[in-house]
């Protein structure tokens, strides 16, 4: 005879279902909590935005809580928009979000006399305004870090050749030369050469449905032969810096060292950088609305992408000895501004603008470069260098997404970095 179990009575039938029960329960909120938490508004506490600056600088959490995934780093004296919110999660005073994403904990700010977004004086965007570039030659340079150490005899250490710095003033003392760079510290110039101006934008937006360039020549006063010979009529000539077109958007082919321009004639293959398709190996498979960039170290060639569709083109550097790993990676940390070093940090490039690592174990990035003008031409130590502003716009185009006062951006699991093919 059957019998009905009593309700305190707890069979393995129950059991099994309250563990299946709390166990589904448990990942629900596991998923819900973090995006509740980030979900949540920021005008917690009132829709105004107030304005605070970064005292000692600041780090940016995706959500308000210390342990969570940094999202980016605000240079001391920046300023920034924020709103108060009413969480806690270990910050003595409140957590701050910020319009775009990510939280600061209050202790880090200070309220603010501007009104508008800006980065500290550190990582201004023209941070080199009055400044010219210079390079040590062979014997290298001595640095101190002010005039009085200078009289103290008390260097900071020995710069070798091929350091390069930005420089604001010059002066002379003891008999002998020295360069001022940013930061106020005294280097001796025996062996210094100023450097001169060099281009600063090439890049060239491809608006929607327009035909994108096939190349663009390199070389000052580029010949273009009726033949492909080097003794052919030359039937005009091309300045440095100019897009070629085909006119059907085909794409510019090399044959014995010659390049055919469709209606115009013949040009050494070496005097034009092309734009060439990426090998199906190497291929992304992107979404329509995917951003990512192709770096083509044959040509010497940079191209933005949007899904499969060209947004942005331009001649780079990479390494002069073949050292720019091919592959397939992701922007993994931004930096507004730096010094790189070498050897021991005694071969210095000073203020280096708008790095985006995408092999950070080797130091490999996309970065501008102020130093030289071989655009279209390897010539780097292994980065990939861009004139300056073209630099500054795949900085502000590519993701991690990075605000006027971030000194440093970093993607997180939930918004990867820009994805770079380099083949």
């Amino acid at each position: 005879m059957f019998t009905a179990p009593s309700p305190l009575t707890v069979t393995a039938d129950t059991r099994a279902f309250r563990g299946h029960f709390l166990s589904l329960w448990g990942a629900v909120l596991i998923l819900l909590i973090p995006a509740w938490l980030h979900g949540q508004s920021p005008q917690a506490e009132g829709d105004a935005l107030v304005w605070m600056d970064a005292r000692h600088g600041a780090n940016v959490r995706y959500h308000p809580r210390h342990n969570s995934s940094l999202v980016a780093k605000i240079a001391p004296g920046s300023t920034l928009g924020v709103y108060r919110t009413s969480f806690r999660n270990g910050c003595p005073s409140h957590w701050y979000a910020r319009p775009s994403r990510g939280y600061i904990c209050g202790n880090e700010l200070r309220p603010s006399a501007y009104d508008r977004a800006q980065p500290g004086p550190s990582a201004l965007p023209d941070i080199r305004k009055d400044t010219t570039a210079w390079i040590l030659g062979r014997g290298g340079g001595r640095l101190y870090q002010g005039h009085r150490a200078v009289a103290r005899r008390e260097m900071l250490k020995r710069l070798f050749i091929h350091s390069i710095l930005t420089i604001r003033d010059t002066a002379t003392r003891y008999g002998t030369p020295w360069l001022i760079n940013r930061s106020h510290q005294w280097i001796s110039a025996e062996n210094a050469i100023s450097l001169p101006p060099v281009s600063t934008a090439l890049s060239l937006a491809v608006p929607h449905g327009e035909e994108a360039p096939a190349g663009m020549i390199i070389a000052a006063d580029t010949p273009v032969h009726t033949a492909p010979a080097s003794d052919a009529p030359v039937a005009a000539t091309l300045p440095r810096w100019s897009w070629v077109y085909t006119g059907d958007r085909t794409l510019l082919q090399a044959q014995d060292d010659w390049v055919h321009l469709p209606g115009q004639g013949y040009v050494r293959d070496a005097h034009i950088a092309r734009r060439q398709p990426v090998p199906a190996a190497y291929d992304p498979d992107p979404r329509p609305d995917e951003k990512w960039i192709s770096v083509d170290l044959t040509e010497q060639v940079l191209v933005a992408w949007q899904g499969r569709r060209i947004v942005r083109i331009s001649p780079c550097s990479t390494g002069i000895k073949d050292n720019t790993p091919t592959g397939s990676f992701r922007v993994q940390w931004k930096r507004r501004i730096q010094t790189m070093n070498a050897r021991g940090g005694h071969e210095i490039v000073e203020d280096v603008q708008w790095v985006m690592y995408y092999y950070k174990r080797r130091g490999i990035a996309i970065h501008a470069a102020y130093w030289h003008d071989r655009f279209g031409e390897r010539y780097s130590h292994g980065c990939v260098n861009l004139p300056e502003q073209d630099a500054r716009w795949l900085y502000d185009w590519s993701d991690p997404p990075s605000d006027p006062e971030d000194a440093e951006t970093f993607p997180v699991p939930q918004d990867a970095g820009t994805r770079v093919i380099v083949f």
